[in-house]
C-alpha cells in the first residue's frame, strides 16, 4: 500500500533551515501519519518509524540522536501563519517526547494549526511518500515536494531569491555552485517523476553578453488527476447546483403563494365590494317600498278628511 503525505500549501512556505535528507524523511513521515487524524496524539515504536522513515542506522543511541536534532531543528524554525491582519508565529508540534525505556516516541500536534495537515479539500500539496524517501539529496526532497504543489499545471517559476531560501542554499553559493550542487542533482533525481522535465533561467537584461539570473523555471507535463477527485469534485458541484435549484424552486413557490394570496384577497374583497353593493341596493329597494306604502296610506287619511271637511 502507498502511503501519502498530504498537507494544506502554505507549508511549502516554510523554509527547513539546516535540515539533512534524515531529517526531512522524519518530518514526512510524521506529516503522513497525522493525515487526517486531527489533535489525536500519536505513538511510534523506534522499529517502526525507523521503518517507515528507512532510517539504516541500527542503533537506538545514533536514533534517538537524530530524532532529537531533527525536532531541535523544527523548533528553530520560524513557523508563521498569516491570517487577514493577524500574523501568528507557533511550533507544529505540542508534545515531542522520546521514552528511552519503551522505546517509543510519543507526538501530539499543535491544535490551533492541526489544519495544515487535516480537512484538505483544496489548496494542497499531495505525493508518494515511497517517492520523497528514496531521493538521496536534501535539495532534491525539498523541490520535489514544491513541485507537487504545481502538478495540475506543471510549471513552477521562483525568484532566484526564494529559491535560496526555500532551499536553504548557502550565500556563498555563485550560481555556477547552485547548478553543479543544486539543479543538476534535481534534474538528474526528478526527471522519473516529472515527465519532459526542464530547468530554465531567466536573466535580467543587461547590456553586452551576460546579465544575472533572476528567476528559475521549472517545466513538466502535468498530472491527470485520479478519477475520484474529480468525481468528488464533480458531486460537490451537482450538490450545490442541486440546493441552488431548490432555493430557486423554493423561490418560486413563495412567489406563487404570495401571488396567489394576493390574488384571492382581491377576489375577496371584489366579492365583499359586490356583497355590500348587494346589500346596499337591496336595502335601498326596501326603503322606497316602505316609503311608497306609507305614501299611500297617508294620502288616502287626508282623502277621507277632506271629505269630512266638505
Amino acid at each position: 500500500m502507498h502511503e501519502v503525505v498530504k498537507y494544506e500549501n502554505r507549508f511549502n512556505a516554510i523554509a527547513l533551515r539546516k535540515f539533512n535528507a534524515v531529517d526531512l524523511n522524519f518530518l514526512m513521515v510524521l506529516c503522513q501519519r497525522f493525515r487526517e487524524k486531527g489533535e489525536e496524539e500519536i505513538q511510534f515504536k523506534y522499529a517502526e518509524l525507523k521503518q517507515m522513515a528507512n532510517y539504516k542506522q541500527s542503533n537506538d543511541q545514533d536514533f534517538v540522536r537524530d530524532i532529537m536534532s531533527m525536532n531541535s531543528k523544527l523548533l528553530a524554525c520560524q513557523f508563521t501563519y498569516r491570517h487577514t491582519k493577524t500574523i501568528v508565529q507557533f511550533v507544529l508540534f505540542s508534545t515531542f517526547e522520546i521514552d528511552t525505556e519503551k522505546k517509543q516516541l510519543t507526538v501530539s500536534i499543535n491544535s490551533k494549526f492541526a489544519f495544515l495537515l487535516n480537512e484538505l479539500d483544496n489548496q494542497f500539496t499531495r505525493f508518494e511518500l515511497d517517492e520523497f524517501l528514496n531521493l538521496k539529496s536534501s535539495y532534491t526532497k525539498e523541490c520535489y515536494r514544491r513541485l507537487k504543489q504545481f502538478r495540475a499545471s506543471g510549471n513552477w517559476n521562483v525568484s532566484i531569491k526564494e529559491f535560496r531560501r526555500l532551499l536553504d542554499i548557502p550565500d556563498c553559493y555563485k550560481m555556477g555552485n547552485i547548478d553543479q550542487q543544486v539543479l543538476k542533482p534535481i534534474e538528474k533525481e526528478l526527471s522519473p517523476f516529472f515527465k519532459n522535465f526542464k530547468i530554465k533561467k531567466h536573466k535580467k537584461k543587461a547590456k553586452g553578453r551576460g546579465g544575472t539570473v533572476e528567476s528559475i523555471e521549472f517545466i513538466f507535463e502535468p498530472e491527470k488527476i485520479p478519477k475520484k477527485i474529480n468525481e468528488v469534485q464533480s458531486a460537490k458541484v451537482q450538490t450545490n447546483k442541486v440546493q441552488t435549484n431548490n432555493e430557486v424552486q423554493s423561490a418560486k413557490v413563495q412567489t406563487n403563494k404570495v401571488q396567489t394570496n394576493n390574488e384571492v384577497k382581491v377576489q375577496t374583497n371584489k366579492v365583499q365590494t359586490y356583497n355590500n353593493k348587494s346589500i346596499s341596493r337591496s336595502l335601498y329597494d326596501n326603503d322606497l317600498e316602505r316609503t311608497k306604502k306609507y305614501k299611500e296610506r297617508y294620502n288616502n287619511v287626508f282623502e277621507e278628511l277632506d271629505k269630512k271637511r266638505f
